[in-house]
C-alpha cells in the first residue's frame, strides 16, 4: 500500500510540474482530496473517512467541447469491532462543454456528463486472525 501511495504522489508531483506546458496544449490537470462524510444507508456501518481525486481533461483550443477522464479513492473505518474498511475506486470518462468566459474571469462555468467503473471491496480483521475480503464492481 505504500509503495501505491508513494506511487500516486510522484505521479501526481510530475503532473503539477509539467502543467504549465501541457495546459498550453489543450490539457487541464486536477488534484483533490478531504474528508468523506457517510451519509443514507452507507453512515449506518462506516464512520467518517477520507477521500483523494486526480483528473485530467482535454478541450482542443478554439472548441467548447472536450473529454475528462478522473480516478478517486475513497477510504472508511466501519462501524462496530475489528479494524475493517470499507475502499472505493471510482473511475469515470465524461464529454465536458465550457461555456465562453473572458480570460480574465475567474468563473467559469461548464457541463459534464458521463459513466464510470465503481469498486467498493471491504477489507480487514473481524477479529484478530480472522481475515475478510470481499468485494463488487459495477458500470
Amino acid at each position: 500500500m505504500r509503495g501505491l501511495v508513494k506511487g500516486a504522489v510522484a505521479v501526481a508531483l510530475g503532473m503539477m510540474l509539467s502543467a504549465p506546458a501541457v495546459r498550453a496544449q489543450g490539457a487541464e490537470f486536477a488534484l483533490g482530496g478531504g474528508l468523506g462524510i457517510p451519509l443514507g444507508s452507507f453512515d449506518d456501518a462506516s464512520k467518517m473517512g477520507w477521500h483523494g481525486l486526480a483528473a485530467v481533461s482535454f478541450v482542443p483550443n478554439g472548441s467548447p467541447v472536450g473529454i475528462q477522464f478522473d480516478g478517486q479513492y475513497q477510504q472508511y473505518k466501519v462501524d462496530g469491532t475489528g479494524d475493517l474498511k470499507n475502499r472505493l475506486l471510482i473511475g469515470t470518462g465524461n464529454i465536458v462543454y465550457k461555456f465562453k468566459t473572458s480570460e480574465e474571469s475567474r468563473f467559469r462555468p461548464y457541463l459534464i456528463g458521463g459513466g464510470g467503473v465503481y469498486n467498493l471491496k471491504t477489507t480487514g480483521n473481524v477479529t484478530p486472525g480472522t481475515l475478510f475480503e470481499g468485494g463488487v464492481t459495477k458500470f
